[in-house]
């Protein structure tokens, strides 16, 4: 898929990019927020995924997927392998992601990012790969991370 910038998008640019343009996703997000409910209705446990522990744009924790992040990934319902979160937050693996995360933009949101921040060989896209080879790791716990 090629974007408005001419660019070549990722397969997690074009998921993205997919997910974002559908019709629907307004009508979805509305509810899943919280926003417009009945009284007593409760958003899905996935609307805190991003605010877990203060968010993972603290300076402190920036460019790393902590312990925090682990968790906050099951309130959308997505179990991280045991052996894949150990390896994240304490082996080689955490050391790599934690250098890719480093090179993606952190002053800009996913949604206003350049083509060229999630095109094919782009940190974020290495970010995705590098998780998805990863035993028991699907794609969904991949995109999110």
């Amino acid at each position: 898929m090629i974007s408005s910038t001419g660019m070549s998008l990722s397969p997690l640019g074009q998921r993205l990019r997919v997910l974002l343009s559908a019709e629907r996703a307004m009508g979805d997000l509305r509810p899943y927020f919280g926003i417009g409910l009945p009284p007593g209705g409760a958003p899905f446990t996935g609307s805190r995924f991003e605010h877990r522990a203060g968010g993972g744009d603290r300076q402190e924790v920036a460019d790393r997927i902590t312990a925090e992040d682990l968790v906050a990934v099951q309130t959308l319902w997505v179990t991280v392998p045991a052996p894949v979160s150990l390896d994240i937050l304490e082996g080689p693996l955490g050391a790599q992601l934690s250098g890719l995360l480093h090179a993606i933009p952190r002053d800009i949101d996913m949604i206003d990012a350049d083509a060229v921040v999630v095109a094919d060989g782009s940190p974020a896209d290495q970010a995705w790969s590098v998780l998805c080879e990863q035993y028991g790791v699907n794609w969904v716990f991949a995109s999110i991370s």
